[in-house]
């Protein structure tokens, strides 16, 4: 295998996705300055200068743009490298969405907030300048107390598909295919970090990061992590209050309940996909697919090639 290829690939998908995101942004505020009659150059500079000045309306605009340019480009990328190689009969019971991983991803999204929220407090205290300055346009989508259906829809559904696909789908296994699943992990939770391209955001996006890539690579694909990106992102949108409030009003408990039921949960997620409990299918070739995460083990690719794999998906 080309190591550092394959890395560098799981890099540049990263870059792919932060390019797609100026054009969305890019291409939109052209449209609007020019509808607006203020002028491409003085529309683009605001957008450069803050996102808070730009009407919610039109940052929408941009994140519906852009989620539709990832799902195209990496929803090939992702289909193409990661899935249809690897691809095996379908099963009638392995690799769904059973009650027992649905409440423990509840209860992680719980969890997950809580560690999210003990993050941010603490940035507070070590970085208040820096913590009070902080915001993207993300967030801007939803402050004030507003409601937009949007605004909702692109938080709470589309941002985390598009996300799961960028980091968990094509950066991880990229990554994965040359290294541990530590390193894997780190790295596109790194990343995954840097795409929010703020400081404050991306530390606690990195720690949330991290636990997305062990429920993608437990689940030997993308779907779990995904609905835990969807529950993590509508706990903070619709009872950021609630997230905010009771550690201020409790705060050691807040914090030791949602680290202890992170770890449980994590625990009872990760024995839940055990291989003895998960059957593995033959794949038409009657080669081994590496769902149970068989470091190291040999496959045969759809072209009939050998190659050295360690964490594919199947048919998510």
């Amino acid at each position: 295998m080309n190591r550092p290829g394959n890395i560098a690939k799981s890099i540049l998908a990263a870059v792919v996705a932060i390019l797609l995101l100026l054009a969305a942004q890019i291409i939109v505020l052209t449209v609007t300055g020019i509808q607006s009659g203020d002028g491409v150059i003085r529309t683009l500079t605001k957008m450069a200068q803050s996102s808070a000045g730009i009407d919610k309306t039109v940052l929408v605009r941009c994140y519906i743009l852009f989620t539709v340019l990832v799902f195209v480009l990496f929803g090939i990328w992702y289909q193409a490298r990661f899935v249809r190689p690897y691809a095996a009969p379908r099963r009638k019971t392995s690799g769904r969405f059973t009650l027992l991983t649905i409440l423990t991803l509840i209860l992680l999204g719980v969890g997950t907030q809580l560690i999210a929220q003990l993050i941010m407090n603490a940035e507070e205290k070590l970085m208040p300048a820096l913590y009070q300055a902080s915001g993207n346009a993300v967030s801007n989508l939803a402050e004030n107390g507003s409601f937009s259906l949007w605004a909702a829809l692109y938080i709470i559904i589309l941002a985390p598909i598009a996300e799961e696909l960028i980091f968990r789908g094509v950066v991880y296994r990229y990554a994965r295919l040359n290294m541990s699943f530590l390193g894997a992990d780190i790295l596109q939770a790194v990343l995954f970090g840097i795409y929010h391209m703020n400081l404050i955001q991306g530390i606690y996006a990195f720690v949330i990061g991290l636990f997305l890539g062990f429920v993608a690579s437990k689940g030997r694909g993308i779907r779990y992590s995904i609905l835990l990106h969807i529950l993590f992102n509508a706990f903070g949108f619709f009872f950021s209050s609630f997230f905010e409030g009771l550690p201020a009003l409790l705060p050691v408990p807040s914090y030791a309940f949602g680290i202890g039921v992170t770890i449980f949960t994590m625990y009872v997620y990760a024995f839940e996909f055990k291989p003895s409990r998960r059957k593995v299918p033959q794949d038409t070739r009657g080669q081994l697919n590496d769902l149970d995460g068989l470091a190291g083990g040999r496959e045969t690719g759809a072209d009939g090639s050998e190659y050295r794999s360690r964490d594919t998906d199947n048919d998510r």
